[in-house]
């Protein structure tokens, strides 16, 4: 399903909080084909955004021991979207611009925190 993480990013970022990271404070990043869609079966009821439920899951899962603090700085960009190695939807994505958008976010915070 295209609104979930992928078990493959959930076991790097399991791995990650268990690093040295406790104490830290981190940043939260990512690319989604659909990250202003509405999560299906929400609309009715509690509508959720895609960005949302992922970035509420990602700090879940490298939060879990309540050590490591996350950045209300948030980026995210759409991505492609690919099913068995064949890209789907939103081909070019992230697009050069979208990718000087996500260095422009990085040199923000290392300039945020750097002082």
């Amino acid at each position: 399903m295209m609104f979930k993480l992928r078990s493959k990013s959930k076991r790097w970022l399991t791995k990650l909080s268990k690093k040295k990271i406790n104490g830290k404070k981190v940043a939260l990043f990512f690319t989604s084909a659909g990250p202003e869609e509405v999560i299906p079966g929400t609309q009715e009821t509690n509508p959720k955004l895609i960005k949302k439920m992922v970035f509420e899951t990602m700090e879940n899962i490298i939060n879990r021991e309540k050590k490591v603090s996350t950045l209300d700085d948030r980026f995210y960009c759409k991505g492609a979207f690919r099913m068995m190695c064949k890209i789907m939807n939103n081909e070019g994505h992230p697009t050069d611009e979208e990718l000087e958008q996500a260095r422009a976010f990085g040199e923000m915070l290392k300039d945020k925190f750097e002082t």
